[in-house]
């Protein structure tokens, strides 16, 4: 189980790659799927 400082880190993370697909898509939809292949990796690195 994830301690409280790695689930705000995370959610944190999560707000910040939020935002950067919403200015990917502005400029392309392969950047934006990089960024979504991405995100799952997000927990293992805190884990």
């Amino acid at each position: 189980m994830l301690n409280c400082e790695s689930q705000l880190v995370i959610f944190l993370l999560g707000i910040l790659m939020e935002s950067d697909i919403l200015v990917y898509k502005l400029k392309g939809s392969h950047i934006r799927a990089e960024v979504a292949e991405l995100k799952p990796l997000a927990p293992l690195l805190y884990s």
